[in-house]
């Protein structure tokens, strides 16, 4: 029997950043003073500091031009360059970028971090984003090694000034192709790794000690998972109590029309293939549910008096990009094609997804740390339905199913399936959105 959970969690990386171009000592002050003033920007500068590079340089009619520290003009550069006002803050962010990044003013304020923009018990946000001027504009703005410094004239409540603070990291991090320009330069150790059947030779393991006694032992576990789609647990004991506790290490267990953590071997209790002691084709599960499982874990606790009973792991990310190197026109349309899927087999059960889903679910914008832009695949012939036609145009029905079944062909090449035979003691936890998995039969 197979204790079997389907289970959902969601969390958020913490990502290390480093910002080699970033790296001066000191800061550029430019101040909005009176209409009446002369000198409508002032700077000031620490003694024994350089300017950072986010004001260094700036680029005006194809001419790379130094900028100047200080100009009289109404808060522009020397270079004749706005560096704020109503259309925002203009950085010039690392040296081989071709324009500055305009950050809007609405949008900075919107994103300050202090302590009386946002509950540092709840962590949310603590002022009505809609009360601030539509129009605001900062008093004060310089940069620091660390980041940029804004004052504005007025804060969220009492009116009186108010300073923001936003590190170069998170403005990196929020700004179009930050992330990525940044991992050219400092590669990402929590990079996806993408493997094959060779993968045998170094499979992810996690010791069961480790990880019930310490949250490390959680880390090292769910960093693997997250970086392989896959990680055994070694010597876990052979009970359903003890598999359920180790489940519970992660985050709660997802309740499903099969149930939460339950035991199942092959009665066709319910009525799925997976009940059953056919082989099954490679697959990915839950694909009728508009927010797929996220984690499962199976552990096998006994199989005795039969045969069979080998798995088989394929790397769905590692096949997605072969057949893309292969053949872009099918990546293409496994991306784009939106396909229905359902489960209705038992009694009084029909689920469907809100919404039809490609086999291939891309972001908008490529993996941040030179992750593939793909997140999830999609890809389960048993609970597919209808691919749908499109205003008479079969072409795109004909190529669909081309590409489909060169993908199915590339998931059972050997060259990229790791064969395997769960064991009791050992129990597999694998990411249902990159990892295809098919069993043997019984």
């Amino acid at each position: 029997m197979i204790p079997f959970s389907r289970r959902f969690s969601r969390a958020h990386d913490a990502l290390p950043l480093a910002f080699s171009h970033i790296n001066a000592t000191m800061s550029k002050r430019y101040s909005l003073l009176s209409k009446n003033s002369t000198n409508s920007i002032k700077e000031s500068l620490e003694t024994g500091t350089e300017w950072s590079p986010a004001h260094k340089i700036y680029r005006v009619d194809s001419t790379q031009r130094q900028a100047l520290p200080f100009r009289s003009s109404f808060r522009h550069n020397e270079n004749g360059l706005g560096v704020y006002g109503p259309w925002g803050i203009s950085l010039q962010l690392g040296a081989n970028s071709k324009y500055p990044t305009r950050l809007p003013n609405l949008w900075l304020r919107d994103n300050c971090h202090c302590e009386k923009c946002i509950d540092p018990d709840t962590m949310q946000k603590a002022f009505d984003t809609f009360s601030l001027p539509e129009d605001i504009v900062p008093n004060e703005v310089w940069t620091e090694k660390e980041g940029l410094r804004i004052i504005y004239t007025q804060g969220p409540d009492d009116g009186n000034p108010h300073e923001s603070f936003y590190p170069w990291s998170w403005i990196l991090k929020n700004i179009p192709n930050g992330l990525e320009q940044e991992q050219k330069l400092e590669p990402n150790p929590n990079s996806l790794i993408l493997w094959d059947s060779n993968i045998e030779n170094d499979l992810p393991s996690a010791s069961y000690e480790e990880i019930m006694k310490s949250d490390l032992g959680v880390r090292e576990w769910t960093n693997k998972i997250r970086k392989y789609g896959f990680c055994f647990v070694e010597n876990c004991p052979t009970s359903p109590e003890k598999t359920k506790e180790l489940i519970e290490r992660i985050a709660f267990i997802r309740q499903t029309h099969y149930g939460g953590f339950y035991d199942f071997t092959s009665d066709l209790s319910m009525k799925d293939t997976a009940y059953t002691n056919l082989a099954l084709q490679p697959h990915t599960d839950t694909t009728y549910f508009t927010d797929t499982a996220g984690l499962q874990m199976l552990h096998l606790l006994s199989h005795e008096y039969g045969d069979g009973g080998i798995s088989f792991l394929i790397d769905g990310f590692n096949a997605a990009r072969r057949l893309k190197q292969e053949n872009p026109a099918h990546y293409e349309i496994l991306s784009s094609k939106l396909i229905h899927a359902h489960t209705f087999g038992n009694e009084g059960i029909t689920i469907k997804p809100a919404k039809m889903f490609p086999v291939f679910n891309l972001l908008n914008s490529d993996f941040a740390n030179g992750e593939p832009d793909l997140y999830q695949i999609r890809w389960n012939n048993y609970d597919r339905g209808v691919v749908p036609l499109e205003n008479e145009d079969h072409e795109r029905v004909n190529m669909w199913y081309a590409a489909a079944r060169r993908f199915n062909q590339i998931l059972n090449l050997d060259a990229m399936r790791y064969k395997t035979k769960l064991k009791p003691g050992r129990p597999l936890s694998k990411n249902l959105s990159s990892e295809s998995f098919a069993l043997s039969l019984f």
